[in-house]
């Protein structure tokens, strides 16, 4: 996903991330996207997204004006909303395997 090699999108599924997947409570597992720090942090949802915005040179702005303005509920809500909306999108994706890069 970034240049620097510091973020994978990984399946639930996939065998590189079954160390990481095994430590995810089973009732959080469908709830939403994980991102899981080096350091053995785990996040979801809105917190999640501002902090995987923060890896990508892009996006890094928002990620700090989210830690300047209260925007983490906003971005929970919007995650949610997004996640309601996944299938019915995923539709126009023909390929649904995304590039993948392990750190």
């Amino acid at each position: 996903m970034d240049r620097k090699g510091r973020l994978a999108f990984l399946s639930r599924d996939d065998e590189a991330a079954a160390p990481y997947v095994a430590r995810i409570p089973m009732d959080e597992m469908s709830q939403s996207w994980q991102l899981i720090e080096p350091s053995g942090a785990r996040m979801m949802h809105g917190p999640a997204g501002i902090r995987g915005l923060g890896y990508l040179p892009a996006t890094r702005w928002i990620a700090r004006l989210a830690s300047v303005l209260p925007l983490t509920p906003l971005a929970t809500v919007v995650n949610r909303l997004l996640s309601r909306v996944r299938k019915p999108l995923g539709r126009f994706c023909p390929n649904p395997w995304l590039p993948r890069r392990w750190p």
